[in-house]
């Protein structure tokens, strides 16, 4: 059954995605104005962006979305080893080891069943341990990329927080102009920051990627860097959600259901660009950079239209018609 999709979180998605977007395409070019923007962008769009998938998270069907999820997360990186062998680049492809795109379908794939698994807990206890295996998990570099467990303990605690909060009271909460306001004047202050004051909060980056185990600057104090990065997340993400609009942006909002494509494909494209040296021929100069950015912004709006949704669309569906076949053989027999 189809639910009514809510422009405002729709909008809420497609912002997200552009940044996953213009972030990736920002780390492949050695900038410091690139730099400060994308740290200002990973310092929550990611949190925000499992929040508002827990947010719409249902204890229902779950076989079907983690096989979903994970068919999705292999397919990528069986294309991604495809493409390398294409460009001529070497590739190690290993199904549980992943440091680049795939990691988010995986994690989906995770959080889905252990938030399942968890529905009878109590939501303190949960956050509280979780908090608590996060902040150790810094201190092993073991604990990295394989099966993807460092991001798996940093972020899981914002999907489960987003299984736990009233949507109705959010939405509310956030539909206060002053809030909009205020939210729009301190995400400018912390962009700024992030660009000026780079040098200073550059070392943040490796606590909002969650791929990584504390550096031996910050090792003693490494738990409350953690926390500290929870914080700013959270903040940050939660003023996000009041200055984006709340109606119907028309093909942008169109483009908010259909971040998984975009985020299925981006990469492709972006590695093609990068073989071609596009980036460094772009990127010389300030006004190129801003072109390097608006041809993020160019993919994103691409990739959204519907022909690219073909495939992710049909491997969604298709646990559920595999389990719908089985289920018409069963009563026919």
């Amino acid at each position: 059954m189809k639910t009514q999709r809510i422009p405002f979180w729709d909008n809420v998605r497609f912002f997200l995605i552009l940044l996953v977007v213009i972030g990736h395409f920002l780390d492949q070019v050695d900038s410091e104005l690139f730099k400060g923007i994308f740290l200002f962008i990973y310092s929550f769009h990611m949190p925000l962006f499992l929040f508002v998938s827990g947010l719409f998270h249902r204890n229902v069907r779950i076989d079907e979305k983690v096989v979903s999820y994970f068919s999705i997360y292999v397919l990528l990186k069986l294309f991604f080893l495809i493409l390398y062998r294409i460009l001529g680049w070497s590739y190690t492809f290993s199904l549980l080891t992943e440091r680049g795109v795939p990691w988010f379908m995986f994690a989906l794939a995770v959080f889905t069943a252990l938030t399942w698994l968890l529905r009878n807990a109590k939501p303190l206890p949960v956050l509280g341990i979780n908090l608590l295996l996060a902040c150790i998990a810094g201190y092993f570099s073991a604990i990295g990329d394989f099966l993807m467990l460092s991001r798996l303990l940093v972020f899981y605690p914002f999907y489960y927080l987003g299984t736990r909060i009233d949507r109705k009271k959010l939405e509310q909460l956030c539909d206060h102009r002053w809030l909009r306001v205020a939210g729009a004047v301190i995400l400018l202050v912390w962009l700024a920051l992030c660009i000026f004051d780079r040098s200073q909060l550059y070392f943040l980056r490796r606590f909002f990627v969650g791929r990584h185990s504390y550096s031996e600057a910050r090792y003693a104090l490494g738990p409350l860097y953690r926390l500290f990065s929870y914080g700013v997340s959270a903040l940050f993400g939660f003023f996000v959600l009041a200055v984006v609009p709340r109606r119907n942006l028309g093909f942008l909002t169109l483009a908010g259901s259909r971040t998984l494509q975009v985020y299925f494909w981006h990469y492709y494209f972006l590695y093609v660009l990068i073989w071609f040296g596009v980036h460094t021929q772009i990127c010389a100069t300030f006004p190129g950079k801003l072109l390097w950015i608006v041809i993020a912004v160019a993919l994103t709006l691409l990739l959204s239209l519907k022909p690219f949704g073909f495939l992710t669309d049909q491997v969604l569906r298709f646990p559920g018609k595999i389990k719908e076949m089985a289920k018409k053989r069963r009563t026919g027999a």
